[in-house]
């Protein structure tokens, strides 16, 4: 699995996250630097939303117009910044992946009747995050075939394969959870309306490991040697 593939999935499980009020993640953030979580879309640019490392449900359904570009709360950052690899010929990684998703306590278009305060948001930020790692859990790559005779592969969970009326067959060729190491997934706090600069914002955070890969495909011609390099033999 490539990282973009593992990206895709985040962004697709976010925008079919059903509405619970006050628990529907509405944006997808992949922040090239720590997130900027008072910028009106968390420090992203138009460009990473054509790139597919942005997604705002508000603003996508409005058209996404670029005059408008913002994102809304509460919100999924995902951020790779450490990979491991046991062989430097493979293309296979090890890539730590760290899930946070942050929300405001004030909600402007929650019900009335909704009692928000930073402990009940944060309860709500972590059921958030661990129905999205469930959900994505879930995915698995399948042959389908549709008509005419078309055969792609396509990662998706058993209900969107059900409920795809141009799908004719579908087999099973790859399960997301075989790509995910760890058996214990720890989910922490991180910040308060108080501490952290967080000021009116709760976040809950877990760290994966997940299994992809980059075909090592680079060419290197060979030119005459550098200037300056060593060509002695070092005794010591």
């Amino acid at each position: 699995m490539k990282e973009e593939t593992l990206k895709a999935i985040f962004r697709q499980v976010v925008a079919d996250m059903a509405y619970v009020p006050g628990r529907q993640t509405n944006c997808f953030v992949c922040p090239a630097d720590a997130p900027a979580l008072d910028h009106p879309a968390f420090g992203a640019a138009y460009t990473d939303y054509i790139a597919g490392d942005f997604y705002a449900r508000s603003w996508v359904n409005a058209g996404a117009d670029i005059q408008s570009f913002c994102g809304e709360h509460p919100a999924l950052f995902i951020e790779i910044n450490q990979v491991s690899v046991q062989d430097l010929y493979d293309p296979k990684y090890t890539a730590d992946v760290a899930l946070m998703i942050v929300d405001r306590v004030p909600c402007e278009d929650c019900p009335p009747h909704q009692i928000r305060t930073a402990n009940s948001v944060a309860k709500n930020v972590h059921w958030m995050l661990r129905n999205i790692l469930a959900e994505m859990s879930r995915y698995r790559l399948y042959e389908v075939t549709r008509a005419p005779a078309e055969v792609t592969f396509q990662w998706m969970t058993v209900a969107r394969m059900l409920e795809d009326p141009t799908i004719l067959s579908a087999e099973v060729r790859d399960d997301m959870q075989s790509y995910i190491q760890p058996d214990v997934f720890t989910f922490a706090r991180w910040g308060s309306p108080v501490i952290n600069g967080m000021k009116d914002k709760v976040a809950y955070w877990v760290m994966l490991r997940v299994d992809l890969c980059e075909e090592l495909d680079a060419e290197f011609e060979h030119t005459p040697g550098v200037p300056g390099l060593a060509t002695t033999v070092c005794q010591c």
